[in-house]
């Protein structure tokens, strides 16, 4: 189901205009689904997303295929594969410890990943110090350039993990071959 006011375009290709009210056309762009993201196995109902809004509409690099996370598609949003300048590109966590007792103080931790270009695919998991893993929060997962995944202490099963240090690993790929990989303690306590 689509949100009102939205409307679809078809998957396969087209041209999508966008004039005045005088019909003057101020761009236009020929899309077609060979410019979905290349590891990408079925582009159905997937949006393609212009990465700069101040780049040619007619570069077939200023296109890349919404993430996953923002459910492949943005309507009415900032476009999650939005390319910036950013200067410290990568992961932070906010906030620095975890307090998963509901009591509305750090019952989660949010964990931020910037990247300067789109195409990041990646797998992201929660580990005991012993290096096992009790949670996943994404597994080979197309990546926007913005984006914020939640852990709130519980692991796969759904338990509240003890007290203790926690690594969130992260591991993310370019389809150009790039690695990039992260590690970030995350301490469990009782307030």
């Amino acid at each position: 189901m689509e949100p009102e006011g939205f409307f679809v375009l078809p998957d396969d290709e087209g041209l999508l205009v966008l004039s005045d009210t005088a019909g003057n056309i101020i761009d236009e762009y020929y899309y077609n689904k060979d410019g979905h993201y290349e590891l990408l196995s079925n582009a159905t109902d997937i949006s393609l997303e212009r990465v700069d809004p101040y780049t040619p509409s007619d570069d077939q690099l200023n296109w890349h295929t919404a993430s996953a996370l923002s459910g492949f598609a943005t309507p009415g949003l900032l476009n999650s594969q939005f390319q910036r300048e950013i200067e410290n590109e990568f992961v932070s966590l906010f906030p620095e410890m975890l307090s998963p007792d509901a009591d509305g103080i750090d019952d989660e931790i949010i964990l931020h990943i910037e990247l300067a270009e789109p195409g990041w695919m990646g797998t992201i998991g929660v580990y005991t110090l012993a290096g096992q893993k009790i949670r996943t929060l994404t597994s080979n997962t197309l990546l926007g350039t913005n984006e914020y995944l939640t852990w709130d202490g519980r692991d796969n099963a759904g338990n509240i993990s003890e007290i203790g240090l926690y690594l969130l690993y992260g591991e993310l790929f370019h389809s150009s071959g790039e690695v990039k990989n992260f590690k970030k303690v995350v301490p469990v306590v009782r307030k």
